[in-house]
């Protein structure tokens, strides 16, 4: 009877730590889990954490440079700023070169519109006669060239107007014969004459020039003078 309590003892024993060993290393086992868990939780504040720092600047615009970037943003307002100058220098060259026209225009356009040297009527020519014949001596050519040469010095924007006209003739030509008699010419002369709508209205003989042609400044003096007078209507 004693023996079988023994035994009885010795089983409840084993029973209980038995179920004291289970009991422990069911807690172990729940324990594990919970750490793990519990060693996973920094890591996940640490990304939200990073990504709350990054949203402000590269979650909402990803590949914008920092704010803080002193350099891009003075970059960003020079290239603004230089856009803007090309807006408005392209329109630049237009203004200057209208004011650079209007600058070359003030002094033979605009302040004196297509007026020629001679006081010419609009509706008339003066037409400046040299009349020679075949035989040429060399003063007959100073005679020619001096009077040419006073028109192209005194005359040179009536003469580009078409306003005068510089008309050498050889008189001794048959189709040019008549011109003697119309002007009644003895030798080489320099004639005036003015037409209107391509009627000759007046003439005049400048019977001066062989006097004058010794002295090339005084000759081109007195054509200067005489087709003036002329065209004021003060010739003989």
């Amino acid at each position: 009877m004693q023996s079988k309590q023994i035994f009885s003892i010795i089983l409840i024993i084993f029973v209980l730590g038995s179920l004291a060993y289970m009991i422990s290393k069911e807690r172990k086992t729940e324990s594990v889990p919970k750490e793990e868990v519990n060693a996973s939780v920094p890591a996940s504040q640490s990304q939200t954490e990073t990504i709350a720092q990054t949203t402000p600047s590269q979650i909402a615009s990803p590949n914008a440079p920092d704010a803080n970037n002193s350099a891009y943003v003075v970059s960003t307002e020079q290239k603004t700023q230089s856009a803007q100058n090309e807006v408005v220098n392209a329109s630049m060259p237009v203004s200057q070169n209208q004011n650079e026209t209007i600058a070359q225009t003030i002094p033979s356009q605009i302040a004196s519109p297509n007026v020629p040297e001679a006081n010419v009527p609009h509706n008339s020519q003066l037409v400046v006669y040299y009349f020679h014949g075949d035989m040429r001596c060399p003063t007959c050519h100073k005679l020619e060239n001096y009077a040419k040469q006073a028109l192209e010095t005194y005359f040179a924007e009536a003469l580009a107007a078409g306003q005068i006209l510089w008309q050498p003739v050889n008189v001794d030509r048959t189709e040019n014969s008549h011109y003697v008699d119309d002007y009644k010419l003895i030798t080489k002369s320099v004639i005036l004459s003015e037409t209107t709508d391509g009627k000759e209205i007046r003439w005049q003989n400048l019977d001066q020039i062989w006097k004058k042609v010794g002295n090339k400044d005084k000759y081109m003096q007195y054509i200067k003078d005489d087709i003036n007078k002329f065209l004021e209507g003060k010739s003989q």
